[in-house]
């Protein structure tokens, strides 16, 4: 934009120069001075100005922006499971016996004699016993038995991400702008110097 509007200053000052030289000067020696006509011509004389123009370049600038992350976490968990567990156990029966708790006993008795003898005879008294048996019986109990599971549980947690992105930075630089001057020439001054 600085530079448009310099130029637009140079082409009005150049033009503005060249109706002055035409208007204030042309023709006018060779009437009043006898002369004649002299020998002239515009001329361009470049010329520079320092100006400060303002230039953009681009730069790489980081942000950070807050993310949401899953994060993986193992845990070990003890539970429990039923099962049936055999155990032997000792019990004890009793059988019913029937024995024989008689006595030896005298007993008379005539013989063939006729005569009175006395002898011995057994004399049974059966008696019912119980008589303890033991055996052992095999049952099931229910118990509960501990065991580990892993499992993957996820924690949510902000992280700050890197963005990239590009700007644009101005900055001022310094330069010689060139313009031209117009000017007029003539002969006589020339020969003049």
């Amino acid at each position: 934009m600085n530079i448009r509007r310099i130029t637009l200053a140079l082409v009005s000052m150049i033009t503005l120069s060249s109706s002055a030289f035409a208007g204030g000067y042309g023709g006018g020696y060779g009437d009043g001075y006898g002369y004649g006509q002299p020998d002239c011509k515009i001329v361009y004389e470049t010329r520079y100005r320092t100006v400060t123009v303002t230039k953009y370049r681009d730069e790489v600038v980081t942000d950070y922006v807050e993310q949401e992350c899953q994060v993986p976490r193992q845990i070990t968990k003890t539970l429990y499971k039923q099962i049936q567990v055999p155990v032997v156990r000792t019990i004890t029966e009793y059988e019913e016996k029937q024995i024989d708790k008689g006595y030896w006993g005298n007993q008379s008795y005539v013989d063939t004699y006729g005569c009175t003898a006395s002898r011995k005879v057994w004399i049974p008294n059966i008696c019912t016993i119980k008589v303890p048996c033991e055996r052992q019986i095999t049952e099931y109990v229910t118990q509960s038995v501990p065991y580990d599971v892993t499992e993957t549980v996820y924690d949510t947690i902000v992280k700050k991400i890197p963005v990239q992105r590009t700007i644009q930075v101005p900055y001022d630089v310094v330069e010689q702008v060139p313009y031209q001057v117009a000017k007029k020439v003539c002969c006589n001054d020339i020969a003049a110097r």
